[in-house]
């Protein structure tokens, strides 16, 4: 299996790789995390829909991105949903990256994301767990998403 490296690198004349497959699920977690939902055009699925937030209010005090609707009926079921929380939680944004890295990261199974929401910070941390399939290899990858207000 040839792990590409993102973005996109091409030396003498071939796309350059990882040596390690958690280098290039890192990578591609990263690009699939900080991409919003909708916004590529051969996968509109593709992307972390948390990201489509990014312009509305943050209420602090219950942890979720305030609003009723918006114009976008696919995205009116977010509103409302815990920013910190697990994935076993169902309504928290955890649980739709989960099933987000279940759909388009296949070298992982088991897969579990929990999002931790630091006031004083404005950050969000991102954990996501699971086994590189075929090694059965224990996996984690963090990173933080600032907050907007």
């Amino acid at each position: 299996m040839t792990n590409i490296q993102l973005p996109l690198a091409i030396k003498k004349q071939r796309l350059q790789t990882y040596q390690k497959v958690k280098q290039s699920i890192d990578s591609f977690l990263q690009l699939l995390i900080s991409t919003p939902k909708y916004s590529c055009p051969l996968d509109r699925e593709f992307g972390f829909v948390f990201n489509n937030f990014r312009f509305e209010n943050f209420n602090e005090r219950d942890g979720v991105v305030e609003g009723d609707t918006c114009e976008d009926e696919q995205l009116n079921p977010m509103y409302n949903k815990k920013i910190t929380g697990k994935s076993k939680n169902f309504d928290t944004f955890a649980a739709v990256l989960k099933s987000c890295v279940e759909k388009y990261e296949t070298r992982l199974t088991d897969v579990k994301a929990s999002m931790t929401y630091v006031r004083e910070q404005k950050m969000i941390y991102v954990e996501v767990n699971g086994l590189i399939a075929g090694t059965e290899e224990n996996y984690q990858f963090n990173t933080t998403i600032k907050i907007w207000n």
